[in-house]
């Protein structure tokens, strides 16, 4: 987050995610070194800033095999 204080940005105390899932190209199963027919969890990240985008991880990829997703859902 320094680099943001360095250019005057502020982000917000939010990060935006879209999860998904499918199935992995050829590729990706070689570079994670599994099989094709285990499904992968994509990832799209959005770090913002006073309601703008600063920042955006995508996709990041991940064997659904070797994950897990653990949220916080506060009601107040």
């Amino acid at each position: 987050m320094d680099s943001y204080a360095a250019c005057r940005i502020e982000v917000d105390a939010e990060i935006h995610e879209s999860v998904s899932t499918r199935m992995p190209t050829l590729d990706e199963a070689k570079i994670l070194q599994m099989g094709t027919g285990i499904p992968v969890m994509t990832i799209t990240r959005r770090m913002t800033s006073g309601g703008r985008v600063v920042e955006v991880a995508d996709p990041i990829i991940i064997p659904g095999d070797r994950a897990v997703l653990d949220y916080l859902i506060r009601l107040r």
